[in-house]
C-alpha cells in the first residue's frame, strides 16, 4: 500500500526497551525506509542487532527529515555507527544514545540548523576533543538544547596533556541556547565554558565522574554570572 499512498510525510516511531522485535516490524520499517525522500521524523531503539541493519538503511540523503532519534538497548556497544553517506539537511533534532559519534561526522559537518544537539553514553572511541566540539557548535547558531555526555573518563592529566600540545583556540557563540548537560571529567567542562557564550542559558546540569578533587573555577564564574539561572535547591549525590 505504501508505495501507492498519497505522498505525504512519514513518521517512524518504534521503541522497544525489553521487548525483541519482530521479523514483520523490522520489514515493514525497512520498507517505510525505501521511501526516505517521505521521511520526516525517526525513532528508533531496539536490540543492536536490529538497529544495525535498520541504520544501514537510512543511508544517502533525506530531504525532509527534521527528527532523528537512536538508541541502542545494548549499552557502551561501540559497533554502532551512522552511514558517512547519510545526509538530513533539514534535520532540527539529533539525539543519538550509545551510538559511536565522531564531532567530525558529515552528518554534524553539513547540518548547521540543529535546535537540539544530544549525544549520549559516548565510548571512549568516539572521544573528541574539546576544540574540535567547539567548532562544531560554532557553526550552530540556531541551537537551543546541547548533551554531552562520555560514558566512561578521559582523566584529567590527558586532557591537560592535550591542551599542551593542541591549545583551543575556537570560541562558539550560541544566542540561543537554553539548556546545556554535561557528563564527563570536570577539566573538559573547564576547557568548555570560558570559549562558550550562552546569554540565554536557562538550565543546567553537570555530572562529574569520581575524582579525588574538583576544580571547577569557570563553572563557578558562570553559575554566578548567567541571568536566567534560577536555582531553587541543590542536590548532592554520594555514591560507593
Amino acid at each position: 500500500m505504501l508505495p501507492h499512498s498519497p505522498p505525504l510525510p512519514l513518521t517512524i516511531d518504534y521503541l522497544r526497551r525489553y521487548r525483541d522485535m519482530s521479523t514483520e516490524d523490522e520489514e515493514d520499517i525497512l520498507l517505510a525506509l525505501q521511501h526516505r525522500n517521505r521521511v520526516q521524523r525517526i525513532r528508533l531503539m531496539m536490540p543492536i542487532l536490529n538497529l544495525q541493519k535498520l541504520i544501514m538503511a537510512i543511508d544517502g540523503q533525506c530531504p525532509i527529515l527534521e527528527y532523528l532519534y537512536i538508541a541502542s538497548r545494548s549499552k557502551h556497544d561501540a559497533s554502532l555507527v551512522l552511514p558517512r553517506t547519510f545526509q538530513a539537511p533539514e534535520l532540527r533534532h539529533l539525539v543519538l544514545d550509545s551510538v559511536a559519534s565522531n564531532i567530525g561526522f558529515p552528518l554534524l559537518t553539513t547540518t548547521v540548523g540543529l535546535v537540539t544537539l544530544s549525544l549520549r553514553d559516548l565510548h571512549t572511541s568516539s572521544y573528541f576533543r574539546p576544540n574540535d566540539l567547539l567548532q562544531r557548535l560554532s557553526h550552530m547558531p540556531q541551537l537551543e538544547t546541547l548533551m554531552i555526555a562520555f560514558h566512561s573518563p578521559v582523566p584529567n592529566r590527558d586532557i591537560s596533556r592535550q591542551l599542551l600540545h593542541n591549545p583551543v583556540l575556537t570560541h562558539a557563540t550560541l544566542p540561543h541556547l537554553r539548556s546545556l548537560t554535561f557528563e564527563g571529567v570536570s577539566a573538559y567542562l573547564e576547557v568548555l565554558l570560558p570559549r562558550m557564550t550562552t546569554p540565554l542559558l536557562e538550565k543546567l546540569q553537570v555530572t562529574f565522574f569520581n575524582q579525588l578533587t574538583f576544580s571547577v573555577p569557570h563553572l563557578l564564574q558562570l553559575m554566578s554570572m548567567a541571568e536566567n539561572l534560577r536555582f531553587s535547591s541543590a542536590t548532592l549525590r554520594f555514591y560507593d
